[in-house]
């Protein structure tokens, strides 16, 4: 329907997860009205493309060239590193997104998609800060045993935190402690 890169989605309930008929409630964070979306497919000749290129990157990959003697320069690059991780998989989780319209619902509807999707708000949050605890310790223990896998194991999860990261912000907070008027798309507020 519209252009997913004019409407600032905040997701808060989840459909099916994981399965061929799920969807997923978004809130515009701008105009205040609820959307139904649903995630893209995954091609699966440019994922093996993907994985293939990511895999040859790897085995040419040296941790040598890493400062591990200048403890201020590595530290300036793994958190730039993790900063552009979490900020690709902030992107990736946007260009997801898929199918996008409008919904209308009745109050009753909207408070049970937004009581369902509050119980699991809070395991949201635990899973995001607990891959971006597992990115920063890979890259820890990638100062103290140099390794690609570490490195490449702080990427990958500070990526999928990324993804997460769509949950973590002030929107979907205030909707979780029920402090916004959401715009129905019959121009009625609640």
């Amino acid at each position: 329907m519209q252009n997913n890169e004019n409407l600032r989605l905040v997701p808060f309930y989840t459909e099916n997860p994981g399965r061929e008929n799920s969807y997923t409630l978004y809130l515009d964070a701008k105009t205040k009205e609820v959307f139904r979306a649903e995630g893209k497919k995954i091609n699966a000749s440019k994922f093996t493309f993907g994985f293939l290129v990511f895999f040859a990157f790897t085995q040419l990959f040296s941790v040598k060239i890493l400062p591990f003697d200048n403890i201020f320069a590595y530290v300036i690059i793994c958190l730039f590193i993790f900063i552009l991780g979490l900020m690709l998989g902030y992107y990736l989780g946007i260009k997801m997104i898929d199918n996008i319209q409008k919904v209308t619902l009745s109050k009753e509807e909207w408070e049970r998609y937004l009581s369902k999707g509050n119980d699991f708000y809070l395991r949201q949050i635990i899973s995001s800060f607990v891959l971006i605890i597992l990115s920063v310790a890979c890259f820890f223990i990638l100062y103290i045993f140099p390794s690609k896998w570490w490195f490449f194991g702080g990427i990958v999860l500070s990526v999928l935190a990324g993804t997460l990261s769509l949950a973590l912000s002030k929107t979907r907070y205030a909707l979780y402690k029920n402090q916004i008027d959401i715009t129905f798309n019959d121009g009625e507020e609640i």
